[in-house]
C-alpha cells in the first residue's frame, strides 16, 4: 500500500499536465464494469491461492478484502469518488470477518474506518459537485 500512497500523494499535489492538483472524478459505466471484473477475478484467484497455500478460515472473504482494498487504494490515489464506496464495502466485510475470528480490537478499528469512509464519501461528493467540469478528464 505504501507505494500507492506515495503515488497518490504525488498525483494529488501535482495532478497532470493541465492542472496543478487532481480533481475528484467518477468512473464511467464501462470503467465500473471493468474494475468489477478485476475484483471478481482477483478475488477468485487470490482466494484459490489462499485455500491451497494457507490455513485461512475465510480465504475468499480475506481475498475479497485484499483485492478490494488494493483497488480502493488505487482509486483513492487517483481521487476517484468510488474509492470511498469500496472502502465502505471493505470495512463491512472486514468487521464481519474479524469479529467472527474474535479479533475484537481489529473489528472496532474497521468500524472506525467505516465511519471515516462515509465522511470521505460525503466530502468528496460535495467537492465533486462544486468543481467545474474538466473537459476530457478520464479517471
Amino acid at each position: 500500500y505504501i507505494f500507492m500512497q506515495i503515488y497518490g500523494w504525488y498525483h494529488w499535489v501535482y495532478g497532470d499536465k493541465e492542472r496543478k492538483s487532481l480533481p475528484v472524478s467518477r468512473l464511467s459505466h464501462q470503467q465500473s464494469r471493468l474494475w468489477g471484473l478485476v475484483a471478481v477475478v482477483g478475488t477468485a484467484g487470490w482466494g484459490y491461492f489462499m485455500i491451497n497455500n494457507t490455513d485461512a478460515s475465510f480465504p475468499y472473504a480475506d481475498a475479497f478484502i485484499v483485492v478490494l482494498s488494493l483497488i480502493a487504494q488505487w482509486f483513492l490515489a487517483r481521487k476517484i469518488l468510488e474509492s470511498w464506496v469500496l472502502w465502505i464495502i471493505v470495512d463491512v466485510v472486514a468487521v464481519y470477518v474479524y469479529f467472527s475470528k474474535e479479533l475484537y480490537p481489529t473489528s472496532i478499528l474497521y468500524i472506525v474506518f467505516f465511519f471515516l469512509a462515509i465522511k470521505g464519501l460525503l466530502e468528496w461528493k460535495t467537492s465533486f459537485k462544486k468543481q467545474a467540469p474538466v473537459p476530457g478528464h478520464v479517471a
